[in-house]
C-alpha cells in the first residue's frame, strides 16, 4: 500500500493566525504529516492533530507548553519503514553522527534546525532535513518534504516554494 507523507519544519508560527491558508488544503492531500519542530505557538499542534496523523518533535524556539506535550526524539514505524524524528540541536560540524547515533535502527532519519534543505544518504541510511517552512537561511527558498513510502521502499522530495 502507497502512503504519502508531507514533512515540515522551522515554521516559527506564533499564532495560528500565522499558518498559510494554503497549508490546510496541501496537508489534505497527505496520509500523515512530520513536524521537525520549532512550532513556537502549541495551538498548531492541536490544529494539525485534528485534521492528520501527526508525528511531531519540540525544538529549541519551543514554549514550555510545546515541550511538556512532544518530545524532543520520536522513534516511529510507517508501512515498515524505521524512521527517526529529532529537530537536531547539534553542531553543524556533527549533526549526521550525533543523529546516528540516537536512531541507530531507523534506516530514515528527519531533522529540523538549520532551515536549509537537505537529503543525503550515508551508510545505509537516509538524513533528510526539509529545510523551512517558513524562514530559510543560506540562500534556500521556502520548503517542505514529501515522503512516499510503497511496497518498493521509500521517496523522498524536497519542495520548494
Amino acid at each position: 500500500m502507497k502512503v504519502r507523507g508531507l514533512i515540515i519544519s522551522d515554521t516559527h508560527w506564533y499564532s495560528t493566525n500565522d499558518i498559510p491558508n494554503f497549508l490546510f488544503d496541501l496537508v489534505k492531500k497527505f496520509d500523515f504529516m512530520i513536524h521537525a519542530g520549532d512550532w513556537a505557538d502549541s495551538d498548531a499542534v492541536d490544529l494539525f492533530s485534528s485534521i492528520t496523523s501527526l508525528f511531531a518533535v519540540f525544538g529549541n524556539c519551543d514554549m514550555h507548553d510545546t515541550r511538556r506535550r512532544l518530545s524532543d526524539y520520536l522513534s516511529f514505524r510507517i508501512n515498515g519503514l524505521n524512521i527517526g524524528l529529532s529537530h537536531g540541536r547539534y553542531r553543524r560540524d556533527s549533526v549526521i553522527s550525533e543523529l546516528n547515533s540516537d536512531f541507530n535502527d531507523s534506516s530514515l532519519i528527519i531533522f529540523g534546525h538549520t532551515h536549509v534543505p537537505f537529503k543525503e544518504e550515508i551508510n545505509g541510511k537516509s538524513f533528510f532535513n526539509p529545510g523551512s517552512f517558513s524562514y530559510p537561511r543560506n540562500g534556500s527558498k521556502k520548503s517542505y518534504g514529501i515522503l512516499t513510502i510503497d511496497e518498493n521502499g521509500f521517496s523522498l522530495e524536497h519542495v520548494s516554494f
